[in-house]
């Protein structure tokens, strides 16, 4: 992608903010129970398949999305006796329907138009398939808002590898001092972007406990005053 060449006026030091997708924009957790019901009432029904332990089961696999669906897929034909289903079918049902599931956090599309309107760039670094976290962008009309968008497989990195974090910030045109990360993963995210120079901010999850974290938001319209606090923090020093 052609780099970005801005002059940023003004006496703002903050000028990006760059995000995460999965669990940071993306209620992944809740897109993927919306996916696998579906799926399950499509193509599992008629097997005599318990749904509860089915959705159960692919959520323990999946590992938060950490674990491929063909390794997810093949546990779950192995455990219901389904040798008669093929993973890659499976796989490719997952690929063309997950998109169509796909649940934002509550706020997503005011607070990257308010961060928008008061001057700042976006971007996006997100790991994944390109396939897949591209249809998922698409499907919660995300594009419009970034001025870049990355998505590990399509560079050959990814996150915590703070290469990414860099290209990144080399294609807005800016310093990592002038830039924030927000994400929910302590490491790949948080650590990962402090690492590269930026301020690193954590959507919290149960999944980790998110200890000596600075900048910690639950909401993403806490984000809107916490990088306000940063923003006048980072002027006045």
């Amino acid at each position: 992608m052609k780099k970005l060449n801005f002059l940023m006026k003004g006496r703002r030091e903050l000028k990006a903010i760059l995000f995460d997708l999965d669990e940071t924009l993306l209620d992944r957790e809740q897109s993927l129970l919306n996916f696998i019901s579906d799926q399950y009432d499509r193509l599992f029904t008629e097997y005599g398949v318990n749904k509860e332990e089915f959705c159960m089961k692919f959520v323990e696999w999946d590992q938060r999305g950490y674990v491929w669906k063909d390794v997810v897929y093949a546990k779950i034909i192995k455990f219901f006796s389904l040798q008669h289903l093929c993973p890659e079918d499976l796989v490719k049902d997952y690929l063309l329907n997950f998109a169509g599931h796909a649940t934002p956090f509550p706020g997503l599309h005011d607070v990257l138009s308010t961060l928008k309107k008061e001057g700042y760039l976006l971007g996006l670094i997100t790991n994944g398939r390109e396939d897949l976290q591209t249809s998922t962008i698409e499907a919660l009309k995300l594009a419009p808002f970034f001025d870049i968008i990355l998505i590990s497989e399509s560079l050959g990195i990814k996150k915590p590898d703070l290469r990414i974090f860099k290209h990144a910030l080399n294609q807005l045109g800016i310093e990592p001092s002038n830039a924030v990360y927000v994400g929910d993963h302590p490491i790949n995210d948080v650590e990962a972007s402090i690492r590269s120079g930026m301020t690193g901010i954590w959507k919290k999850t149960e999944c980790w406990d998110g200890e000596g974290i600075q900048y910690i938001i639950e909401e993403l319209s806490e984000l809107l005053v916490l990088i306000k606090n940063i923003d006048k923090s980072i002027n006045n020093n």
